[in-house]
């Protein structure tokens, strides 16, 4: 899986890999110092992607979105 565009701020692992045999697979979004609650604009920009060799044949599909994301009070 593959997570683009994601708003000023945010980062993410990726891409996310999911072993041979295996179902999942987990990612970590990290908010930086200065990040700000995403707009609904900024969400929708975001674009995940997962790429699979399915019979021989690599295989990319629209995955979704990350959904709703938060920021918390900076408790330093």
């Amino acid at each position: 899986m593959d997570i683009e565009g994601l708003p000023p701020g945010l980062q993410v692992t990726t891409p996310i890999v999911i072993q041979d045999g295996h179902f999942e697979a987990t990612g970590l979004v990290n908010a930086l110092a200065d990040a700000t609650a995403p707009t609904e604009e900024q969400l929708k920009a975001v674009k995940i992607t997962a790429t699979a060799t399915v019979c021989d044949a690599e295989r990319t599909k629209d995955a979704g979105s990350l959904g709703m994301i938060k920021t918390a009070a900076n408790r330093r």
